[in-house]
């Protein structure tokens, strides 16, 4: 008889799961590592009987599936996933006359808006005068400005400019989505084929998101899968998921 190895790689998918229906699978790209974890509450019992109390019967009380893996790739959904939130798209912006009130020298200071373009700042007289740009430096990608020079300027500055589209994603601002999770993978002990599905789960909110890297970033999310009474319940096979050898 042949030896079975497993030796498992393959691509991990998410869908949202809506009004208990999940939705289309998004592939969540490389994952060096991926893994389930199965758990039991037990309660022992010992016979009382021969003067040993040997263990003569457990009994398994709950059951549970967990999950956790290392995501690389920061597409906005796998963002979404590990930060826990939602994203909102903005649209182009003009902005017209916004007041950064006093504004001494050397102060940087952050706009709130991104991807600036046609930017003017203007001065508070009574015939306001363009700041010579020779004056401040803008960072227009990332909305600061900085007023190197503001003698003979009459505060506050105010600023006009046109800001393109950007994707914001919130941080730690909903808890309550839930995934089905499908593994399609490949023995490469042997080239034949696995799937693992879990039919409901929620991701822990607990996570750390690296900001500065040496190498690539590695983002580790983690876990429970949750029983789902929707699917057919077959004793054998249970309502957390299932693992098919294709």
């Amino acid at each position: 008889m042949a030896n079975k190895y497993l030796s498992f790689q393959g691509k991990i998918h998410i869908a949202l799961i809506t009004n208990g229906v999940a939705g289309a699978l998004h592939e969540v790209g490389n994952m060096p590592d991926f893994q389930i974890s199965i758990s039991a509450d037990q309660v022992e019992h010992h016979e009382s009987q021969s003067g040993q109390r040997a263990k003569d019967f457990v009994l398994i009380k709950t059951t549970g599936v967990a999950f956790d893996g290392t995501l690389e790739e920061g597409t906005v959904q796998n963002l979404e996933y590990m930060l826990s939130a939602k994203s909102k798209d903005t649209g182009i912006e003009n902005i017209s006359n916004v007041s950064l009130g006093t504004v001494n020298a050397n102060d940087l200071i952050r706009l709130g808006k991104y991807n600036l373009s046609n930017f003017v700042l203007v001065e508070s007289s009574a015939n306001p005068v363009t700041v010579d740009p020779s004056k401040y430096d803008l960072d227009a990608d990332f909305g600061t400005v900085k007023v190197k020079d503001v003698s003979g300027l009459v505060m506050p500055l105010k600023y006009s400019a046109k800001s393109s589209a950007v994707t914001k994603i919130g941080l730690a601002t909903d808890f309550t989505k839930e995934y089905l999770i499908f593994f399609k993978g490949i023995n490469t002990a042997d080239n034949s084929k696995v799937a693992l599905t879990l039919w409901r789960t929620k991701k822990s909110p607990d996570m750390d998101f690296p900001m500065i890297h040496e190498e690539l970033g590695k983002y580790k999310i983690k876990g429970e899968a949750l029983a789902d009474t929707t699917q057919v319940i077959d004793a054998d096979l249970g309502q957390y998921g299932e693992f098919v050898v294709l």
